[in-house]
């Protein structure tokens, strides 16, 4: 059975080996990494030594660790995503009725439909943020052919680690809305009279 740390370890090489880390680039801090991996620092600080043995990081002194140079030729393997489970029949009137009556329990709070007040959204710091973006790069207000703006997606791709997502930024397709996400989405997997319920 494979220890927690070479799991760790694994899914690290795997970020590396699909480039949202590139050679030579930080990796986060063995802290920062225990907490988005909900693991102990032990183990990433064990999953960071493998890696350093691996030839796959390299770690500077008072720096952190750092995605090597050089890599290694030998290929590691990819862990393959389990299989989604088997479609179940949704009636629409069984699903409304229960919404309903789960709006109605006291020890629910029904927060579908909140919105953020607007003394906590930070709307100044948005609008230097975006001034700030648009002053550097003039290509973000123009627009980008398929896949989309590759700044953006490596972006995505690491803050899905987050969300214990592994994937590179090229499997990434960034669209103009739902809509349009949604229509490609359907297109890709479905046929023709293939029922398909969308929240």
């Amino acid at each position: 059975m494979t220890k927690l740390y070479e799991q760790v370890a694994e899914q690290i090489n795997d970020l590396v080996s699909k480039g949202v880390y590139n050679f030579g680039e930080r990796l986060p801090s063995v802290r920062h990494l225990s907490r988005e991996m909900e693991v102990s620092t032990t183990t990433v600080v064990e999953a960071y030594r493998l890696l350093e043995d691996q030839g796959v990081l390299e770690a500077r002194p008072k720096s952190g660790h750092f995605v090597a140079t050089h890599q290694p030729d030998i290929a590691q393997p990819r862990t393959q995503c389990p299989n989604p489970d088997t479609a179940v029949p949704v009636s629409v009137a069984d699903m409304v009725i229960k919404v309903m009556d789960d709006n109605q329990r006291p020890d629910r709070v029904c927060l579908g439909g909140a919105d953020a007040a607007p003394d906590l959204i930070p709307a100044k710091r948005i609008q230097k943020a975006v001034t700030r973006a648009l002053t550097d790069q003039h290509s973000l207000v123009s627009y980008d052919v398929p896949p989309g703006c590759f700044e953006l997606r490596l972006a995505i791709a690491k803050m899905a680690v987050a969300a214990g997502c592994h994937f590179s930024p090229d499997e990434i397709l960034l669209t103009n809305g739902c809509q349009e996400a949604l229509t490609l989405c359907l297109r890709a997997v479905c046929q023709v009279g293939d029922v398909v319920a969308i929240e």
